[in-house]
């Protein structure tokens, strides 16, 4: 339950020394011996707490909040055009990368794999899944063979929109 602690309550002692004074018993403990701490100072655990129904500023939790966006870094690995249903199903969709900044803040969460982004190229031209043009300014792929972008391993790039790969979620806050 909530702010209850969890702790065995169990106590560690010696055992006393028996000393008589009187008809009264008093227990002692042996020479050179200190009393143990309680299993209950050993063995605590921190109260159980509820966990928030948000993460950071609004974002749902295990997403990352950037500039009033919420983002979605996946650990596992789909084609692109499952990746983007995932994020649907999320009220979300694949990230875009409107700015310098944004691209700084993706690349520096994707330095272990690349992920997929809201950019694939039709009919030659590369196209955000808005519908807007691609930017060299702001996002510049070095390898075009491929017909979907990616961020990671701290660059940009493309690979084969069927290849299963990590992918990143974007929605407002």
């Amino acid at each position: 339950m909530p702010g209850t602690e969890t702790a065995l309550l169990a106590e560690i002692t010696p055992p006393p020394c028996k000393t008589t004074q009187g008809q009264q018993q008093t227990l002692r403990w042996p020479m050179g011996h200190q009393q143990l701490p309680k299993a209950s100072q050993i063995f605590y655990t921190s109260p159980l707490q509820e966990a928030p129904k948000e993460g950071a500023k609004g974002c749902p939790i295990a997403w990352a909040h950037f500039e009033g966006k919420c983002y979605f870094f996946s650990a596992q690995e789909k084609s692109w055009h499952n990746s983007r249903n995932d994020c649907t199903q999320s009220n979300a969709d694949l990230a875009i990368v409107n700015s310098n900044e944004e691209l700084t803040f993706l690349k520096t969460r994707t330095e272990n794999a690349d992920y997929f982004v809201g950019l694939t190229k039709t009919s030659g031209m590369w196209k955000w899944i808005d519908n807007t043009d691609l930017d060299q300014n702001i996002f510049s792929i070095t390898n075009r063979d491929n017909d979907c972008a990616v961020v990671g391993l701290s660059t940009t790039g493309t690979v084969p929109c069927s290849v299963p790969t990590r992918w990143i979620c974007e929605k407002n806050a």
